[in-house]
């Protein structure tokens, strides 16, 4: 289901601050250099996916300040990356540390479509739920999808430390 709303097609729906992404008649792509407003149509949810972008990206870039923090050596490397059907994201990883041999703080913002049969197959999972995600597509038809994670996997050099790992995912 979406709306339409109006929206700079630099800035979008989102903060100023996360000028990455913005919104398109496919879901969020990367941000275009313009200055006129567009009509789009939006999922319905899209403000609770703008908070959710926002809070990860805050997120990835706490834990690695606190991270190098307490290694007090390792610094994280960057390397964005785009998915062609739509969305990307941020890979941020420490190598060589003092604490960390390798730590590893990843965000992923991806969308577009998917099969009716996979939502299908998820859905019938999810029996349990009241919530019918396949209610008014049909067998054949392209899915809208959106996910949205952050995770990470560190490595202690100490080999009596474990090795932590996390994902938190939309």
């Amino acid at each position: 289901t979406t709306m339409t709303m109006v929206v700079n097609p630099v800035s979008g729906f989102l903060p100023s601050s996360l000028p990455s992404f913005r919104v398109s008649r496919s879901g969020l792509a990367p941000a275009a250099i313009s200055t006129r407003m567009v009509a789009v149509d939006v999922p319905v949810n899209a403000e609770m996916r703008t908070k959710m972008e926002k809070m990860l990206r805050e997120a990835q870039a706490y834990i690695c300040k606190s991270i190098e923090d307490c290694d007090g050596q390792g610094k994280f490397i960057e390397d964005p990356w785009a998915r062609e059907d739509g969305g990307g994201g941020l890979t941020r990883v420490m190598s060589g540390g003092k604490v960390w041999e390798k730590a590893g703080v990843n965000l992923a913002v991806v969308h577009g479509t998917m099969p009716f049969e996979a939502l299908n197959a998820a859905n019938d999972r999810l029996k349990f739920s009241n919530n019918d995600r396949a209610k008014g597509y049909a067998p054949g038809d392209r899915v809208p999808f959106f996910a949205c994670g952050l995770s990470s996997v560190m490595h202690p050099r100490n080999p009596h430390c474990p090795t932590m790992h996390f994902n938190y995912r939309y």
